[in-house]
């Protein structure tokens, strides 16, 4: 099977035969639609007959939204063949289009099958986005009973895409824009703690009906388990339950709800007072009413872009060094035509912007200049006050080499600065209570963030000629709080020790800072492993989904982005003439 989800899969099938009880059946009622266009089982893999799906295609001179249907029958029953009231009438009223997956049952493969299925079946859709006229960024999932356990379960997980792929359908995203379940299960562990008669929980992990939980494998449970997999980056959940469900027990509901708020993720639960497992279905008049209200919010909308407001400031070095206003440009340019990135809006300033309006749309700031723009530009009080609001409400910062330095009129005697706080620290120019060091030498940039990190994503150790800054301030304990390093070097080259020139942090009020201490030469922009670590930095601080293999972008000649030169100029010796 070609699939993004190699990891969790299990080779072995496995033959199980047991009743199924009739809730987990449950389907719903709405029959087949036979207009507007309806495409009939097609296949989105070729290692089973049960990999098809149906599309509901709605006719839109624009790309619509699309909603992925997932039916319930405990993973071992049920079909494709019929969707969801609401869904039916979504479609035939030209709001969105729908498809229906089938996937396999446990009586074929156990977990993570049905998963693998759906995961595959998401990337396929994406995959014929265009031939279908389906806007691949508004995709959103649901189901009922075993269907929302696999809607959430691909909603809450990280993403599955794998761009080294030579299948084009495995190179798609996974990832989904919001996700709305129905009586799902979604926490194997309760069935420790909770009564779970149905064989349906066991038999998914290819365990016999009446298992005991202590004698299941933990790590089956987790996997299974869409709760694992909460982050403070998922996409909106609407959660609907019956609060008198025997089935699946609401205390399912209640942990996921409760897992998500404590992520700072976008989270509903719409309990069904006295409502049992038919609650799966999807038929309760305000359970449908809030759905479409969910729908409304987060489907039918186009993303908002994420917003990048390049601040250029003030710069005094010579031509082919620093040129901040060619590089602010650039990283404009790599951000909006990135290769593998869509959705963002980066745009250049030269002043501090006037508009209160735009800076509440920013989501990151990106500062290049000599020294910290934000102390340097016209009107420093209002910029300054300004990105105490921001980063209050969680915008990100990026200071790109000399961005990152003050001077001792900027700091107070003890080296505290707000830019400490915002991005973790900053390079001190001849502040009193540190000096940073800068110096131009051959320097190796070794990654030093955790491997699973998002910046860390496409790029390894290289080497540059460069001024990467060291001796850096990060306070008199060292990082702080939520602050880790990036990069180092070894420095200086005769008694070599390692220092960080490139740093991040996860700050308390839920935004993002990076300082990165390179380039000083224009022409190092070339250098794709260096610009992908930035604009990875970037759209991480944004808040954004940094690429599988990292950010992918390509330059034109860099005389484009209209530096005074690409090639530092040597300096003018002025030689005394001799009498």
């Amino acid at each position: 099977m070609a699939s993004g989800f190699d990891t969790l899969r299990i080779s072995s099938a496995m033959k199980i035969t047991s009743c199924l009880f009739g809730l987990f059946f449950l389907v719903l009622s709405q029959p087949a639609l036979s207009a507007p266009e309806v495409l009939r089982d097609i296949a989105y893999d070729d290692e089973h007959e049960a990999q098809v799906l149906d599309v509901y295609r709605v006719e839109s001179k624009e790309p619509s939204p699309v909603m992925l249907y997932i039916h319930g029958g405990g993973w071992r029953a049920g079909s494709k063949n019929r969707i969801p009231g609401f869904l039916a009438r979504g479609v035939e009223e030209g709001i969105y289009s729908v498809v229906s997956v089938e996937y396999r049952f446990t009586d074929v493969a156990v977990h993570p099958a049905q998963v693998n299925d759906c995961v595959r079946a998401i990337q396929f859709v994406r995959s014929k986005a265009k031939k279908w006229n389906l806007d691949p960024d508004r995709i959103g999932v649901t189901g009922g009973s075993a269907g929302a356990h696999l809607s959430l379960w691909i909603a809450l997980h990280d993403e599955l895409a794998n761009p080294e792929s030579e299948d084009p359908v495995e190179r798609e995203s996974s990832r989904v824009s919001c996700a709305i379940g129905f009586a799902g299960p979604t926490d194997w562990s309760l069935l420790s703690e909770l009564r779970h008669d149905h064989p349906a929980y066991r038999q998914l992990l290819g365990y016999e009906p009446g298992t005991p939980a202590e004698k299941m494998e933990e790590a089956k449970m987790k996997s299974v388990s869409p709760i694992t997999f909460v982050s403070k980056e998922d996409p909106p959940i609407l959660i609907v339950h019956g609060d008198a469900d025997v089935i699946v027990p609401v205390q399912h509901a209640h942990a996921l709800n409760e897992q998500l708020n404590a992520a700072g993720a976008d989270v509903e639960l719409h309990l069904v007072k006295g409502g049992n497992h038919g609650v799966a279905g999807a038929g309760e008049a305000g359970s449908v009413e809030r759905a479409n209200s969910f729908l409304k919010e987060h489907l039918l909308g186009r993303p908002t872009p994420t917003g990048v407001a390049i601040i250029v400031g003030p710069e005094k070095h010579a031509p082919g060094t620093h040129e901040v206003a060619a590089g602010g440009r650039l990283i404009a340019h790599c951000l909006n035509e990135a290769e593998n990135v869509d959705g963002i809006r980066a745009r250049v300033f030269y002043e501090w912007p006037e508009d209160p309006d735009l800076m509440k749309s920013v989501d990151t700031v990106v500062f290049i200049g000599d020294q910290f723009p934000a102390e340097r530009l016209d009107g420093s009080d209002r910029a300054m006050s300004d990105l105490e609001a921001m980063t209050a409400r969680g915008c990100g910062i990026v200071c790109v080499h000399y961005a990152t330095g003050l001077g001792v009129e900027d700091v107070a005697e003890d080296g505290d600065h707000p830019l400490l706080h915002w991005t973790g620290g900053y390079f001190a120019t001849r502040c009193n209570h540190h000096q940073s060091v800068a110096r131009i030498f051959e320097a190796t940039i070794t990654p030093t963030a955790p491997e699973d990190h998002p910046i860390r994503r496409g790029w390894a150790a290289f080497d540059v000629r460069d001024e990467p800054y060291t001796r850096n301030w990060f306070g008199r304990d060292g990082l702080a709080e939520g602050a880790i390093s990036l990069a180092t070097v070894e420095f200086p080259p005769d008694d070599p020790k390692t220092e960080t020139v490139a740093w991040a942090i996860e700050r308390k009020d839920g935004g993002r800072g990076a300082g990165i201490t390179m380039p000083h030469f224009f022409r190092n922009w070339e250098k794709e492993e260096l610009r992908r670590f930035i604009l990875n930095t970037i759209v991480w601080t944004s808040g954004g989904d940094v690429p599988a293999n990292g950010v992918e972008s390509s330059l034109p000649d860099l005389k484009t982005f209209e530096p005074v030169s690409v090639d530092p100029r040597p300096k003018l010796r002025l030689q005394k003439a001799t009498q």
